[in-house]
């Protein structure tokens, strides 16, 4: 595969993970500080909108594995869900002045847009690297070339998306609105240069073998290291997305640095994780995937655990190595969970002889809405619990509500990241394994012709 390929589906990262960091980052906040609506209020409309948005996630990728057209499979998906998801953005961000019943109305409306779109793009996306490459190291390589993009996007998210509302446009309702209008264009840039970009990408076809529904469901469990893969992605993607939601929070009213503090944690976060690639590829290149990434994960597990150190006297350098040590075992998470995910489709088809990458991709993706789904209700529990104020701009909490905040931050993503690990230690699939199997499919189709 060339480098310019490699670049040019990459750079749909941008797209996708600008719009997973957008909602993390910054849209419970922004709607309980902003717009003023209660945490559960605001946890339950997205909570619902996401569990639309989890049943769409196998439909586009049978779609996907059935689309015919001159484009291929996948990218007919990348133009027009990029298309939608940049006119989602404009939807949530800068949408009309409106309060109560018809607000709620209005933002689940443009959130069910704006993850429609978001899933139209990316399981189709998430399908290509196991068409576009069957080297087991290369697809490390093209994943690293992704997790580049992820940092990126983390940095666009947490570092720019702040900058421009609080600073360069003045804050309050107009700053999140003409953040909004950039950060659409910056969605519908990249989804158009992946699209471009992959025109050359090797791709393969739908095979005509069928099997009755529940022979198709029984084959799809039995792929065992798909399942573990998945319940890892569960538990991390739920505890990553709630150390995201909070850092605002624990910003505002523990390190006492203001919604722009955000930045301190999300910019040597990210910058982290894009210098980290050359790192974690590699270790991986010396040892198998799952062993990094459990090295990853506990590395990650033993940062979070310093954040209940922090005071508002902390001096900035040590918050600052702290969050870049939190970005760098991040980068090795991301790189080995992408890289794992088209080995196990790659298994499947060796088992199965079907073409099915778009369902994988999208019962992947319906793993990380589910989280995605989890991680505003478990947060609005949490603060309501401890009794947190609503409130334009942020308001003084009680002694109770800072506990919540802690507890949410700090202790929640441990046991999330903690719960995985015992599913990474019995992950089994291998680059000898996937030799051994590429070999007997060969064989098995040499005797068949």
């Amino acid at each position: 595969m060339n480098t310019s390929l490699k670049w040019g589906w990459s750079i749909g990262s941008i797209s996708t993970m600008t719009m997973y960091y957008l909602v993390a980052f910054q849209m419970l906040y922004y709607m309980t500080d902003y717009l003023g609506i209660s945490p559960a209020r605001a946890s339950a409309i997205i909570f619902f909108t996401k569990f639309y948005d989890v049943f769409t996630d196998p439909i586009i990728g049978m779609l996907s594995d059935r689309t015919t057209s001159r484009w291929g499979r996948r990218r007919p998906w990348l133009l027009g869900g990029g298309v939608l998801s940049s006119f989602a953005c404009i939807m949530v961000f800068a949408g009309p002045a409106l309060s109560g019943e018809h607000l709620t109305a209005y933002l689940a409306c443009s959130f069910v847009i704006y993850f429609t779109g978001y899933t139209a793009f990316n399981i189709p996306y998430l399908s290509m690297p196991a068409e576009m490459t069957s080297d087991y190291h290369e697809r490390t390589i093209l994943m690293s070339y992704r997790t580049f993009f992820v940092s990126i996007s983390g940095v666009l998210a947490s570092g720019l998306a702040p900058f421009l509302v609080f600073t360069y446009f003045g804050g309050g309702l107009e700053g999140y609105r003409s953040m909004g209008l950039i950060f659409s264009a910056i969605i519908l840039v990249s989804a158009l240069a992946c699209f471009w970009g992959t025109a050359g990408a090797s791709q393969t076809k739908r095979l005509n073998k069928k099997l009755m529904l529940n022979e198709w469901l029984k084959s799809i469990i039995a792929n065992k290291p798909f399942m573990q893969l998945i319940l890892i992605k569960l538990f991390q993607l739920f505890a990553s997305g709630v150390t995201f939601a909070m850092m605002i929070y624990l910003s505002v009213h523990i390190y006492k640095g203001g919604e722009g503090a955000v930045v301190k944690f999300g910019i040597p976060m990210f910058v982290a994780i894009g210098l980290s690639i050359p790192c974690w590829t590699w270790l991986a290149s010396h040892m198998e995937k799952h062993s990094v990434f459990i090295i990853a994960t506990v590395g990650k597990i033993l940062t979070i655990a310093t954040f209940a150190f922090l005071t508002p006297d902390e001096p900035e350098i040590i918050f600052i190595i702290r969050t870049f040590t939190f970005g760098f075992f991040t980068g090795g998470m991301i790189l080995m969970g992408q890289s794992m995910l088209p080995d196990t489709i790659e298994y499947d088809f060796h088992r199965t002889q079907l073409r099915r990458e778009g369902i994988f991709a999208s019962l992947y993706s319906f793993v990380e809405k589910t989280s995605a789904m989890l991680v505003p209700l478990s947060i609005g529990l949490v603060l309501s619990a401890g009794g947190y104020i609503e409130g334009l701009e942020g308001a003084e909490q009680s002694k109770s509500a800072i506990d919540a905040v802690y507890f949410g931050a700090i202790w929640l993503p441990i046991i999330g990241y903690a719960a995985s690990l015992p599913l990474l230690l019995i992950y089994s699939l291998d680059r000898q394994t996937l030799l051994e199997l590429r070999q007997a499919s060969w064989v098995h189709g040499r005797e068949s012709r």
